[in-house]
């Protein structure tokens, strides 16, 4: 059967084992305790960061663990009607190989404050032969009485483990290029590319499946021109959120030399910042723009218009 997330790196080369995740030590030695006493309780995963870890992690430690396991990305599927039937009807029956039940509930945050009610006493009744891991990025959209009753893992980077980490993902991306027949002129060139998502890998990992699918097999130098673009972008991207226009009017110019990569750069980077509803919207705004890009008189102010489009229409997390 057809499934295109073989075809994303992100998913493909997704760590199974909680040795493979890139972690901060302590960290990984909390995951690792938790395998070897098959002591399993209740986590909420948090991070204000994308891409840091915390989804894979949760799916890891399952794996480790041998656990029957129910994944719901909770910020699509989250209505009430799934939690009394999909998850109750999981929850509620004891594995027919005695291990463990796991329920991850995926961008929990997202969900409704009538599914939170209603889950609250999952948690309690399910005890005995279920747990539950929570993925977030605003823990405070989250009831108290869950958070009261989950164990709080905060998914950041001790400062002096920053350098290691992103040794850790250059090294982990090097190994897809090798095994994805890519070549790489420099190691700098990755260096650069995990140090402009730092601590995003997730976002690493699409960045290096874009660049490696336009590079006709050989990553160069001339990706750095592009990464500048990229961190350009972001800046902008803050601008459109806040609503400046003043500072959108002073950026245009930047990317009108290069619309091509400056367009599918404002893509990928968005796409994960907009809330789900948002995304069939931003598809249009972008499409319509690119569409005719190459047939307005005046490249800055079709980009200055496709900014207040982003402003007056998107909804962003």
């Amino acid at each position: 059967m057809y499934n295109p997330d073989h075809f994303l790196w992100e998913a493909k080369y997704r760590p199974t084992t909680i040795s493979e995740c890139i972690l901060p030590s302590a960290m990984r030695e909390a995951f690792v305790k938790i395998i070897k006493e098959q002591n399993m309780r209740n986590y909420l995963f948090e991070s204000t960061r994308p891409g840091t870890g915390k989804t894979t992690c949760a799916l890891a430690l399952c794996n480790e663990l041998g656990a029957d396991t129910l994944f719901i990305n909770a910020s699509e599927v989250g209505s009430v009607d799934t939690l009394r039937n999909d998850v109750k009807n999981f929850a509620s029956t004891v594995s027919l190989t005695g291990s463990i039940k796991i329920v991850v509930l995926d961008e929990f945050d997202n969900v409704s404050d009538a599914f939170q009610k209603a889950f609250r006493g999952f948690i309690e009744e399910y005890s005995n032969n279920c747990r539950f891991i929570l993925t977030c990025n605003y823990a405070n959209n989250i009831i108290e009485p869950i958070r009261s009753r989950m164990l709080r893992v905060t998914f950041t980077i001790p400062e002096a483990e920053r350098i290691d980490i992103m040794k850790q993902m250059t090294k982990r991306c090097l190994d897809v290029l090798a095994k994805e027949n890519v070549k790489v002129e420099s190691v700098r060139i990755i260096g650069e590319l995990v140090k402009k998502n730092y601590p995003d890998n997730r976002q690493t990992m699409i960045d290096l499946q874009h660049y490696a699918m336009n590079s006709n097999g050989v990553i160069d130098e001339g990706i750095l021109g592009v990464l500048k673009i990229d961190d350009s972008v972001g800046e902008l991207i803050a601008a459109i959120q806040g609503k400046n226009f003043k500072t959108v009017n002073a950026m245009a110019p930047r990317f009108a030399a290069d619309y091509s990569n400056f367009i599918r750069a404002l893509y990928d980077k968005s796409f994960s910042l907009v809330q789900t509803s948002s995304i069939p919207t931003l598809i249009e705004i972008i499409g319509e723009n690119q569409k005719f890009a190459t047939q307005v008189p005046d490249l800055e102010i079709h980009i200055r218009y496709l900014c207040v489009l982003m402003m007056a229409e998107i909804a962003w997390k």
